[in-house]
């Protein structure tokens, strides 16, 4: 589908044409499904972000505006920041750095001779 047709479908749906919402999310979500699963590389984490975008686009879509953008690359946008939101909670260092933390209290315990209270063995 082309751009013109997508920006047609658009403002069918925005006012108020429920078949072209239907036929404008079902036409957008492939190309988000793809865009996410690119940046997040699949799996459950990238379908949630599909499913947050197409929720996004469709509680959105009374707001686009097809003078400044096509309805693809507005979908494409929105799909982006939140893939790059749960990609950012994902990497996120929290784990990394509470293992270190660990870590450090466990060497510190050694060093106090304490070193059973840390609940794991000593590094190699």
């Amino acid at each position: 589908m082309t751009a013109a047709d997508l920006g047609a479908l658009a403002r069918r749906a925005q006012a108020g044409d429920s078949a072209a919402r239907h036929e404008l999310l079902v036409e957008l979500y492939g190309a988000v499904r793809k865009h996410v699963y690119l940046i997040l590389g699949g799996g459950a984490i990238a379908d949630d972000a599909v499913q947050e975008a197409m929720i996004a686009l469709h509680r959105g879509l009374a707001s686009f505006r097809g003078d400044t953008a096509s309805p693809r690359t507005w979908a494409l946008a929105i799909a982006t920041r939140i893939a790059l939101a749960d990609r950012a909670i994902r990497e996120w260092p929290g784990d990394a750095l509470v293992s270190e933390v660990r870590e450090l209290r466990c060497r510190a315990l050694r060093q106090l001779g304490r070193g059973g209270e840390c609940g794991s063995a000593p590094p190699p």
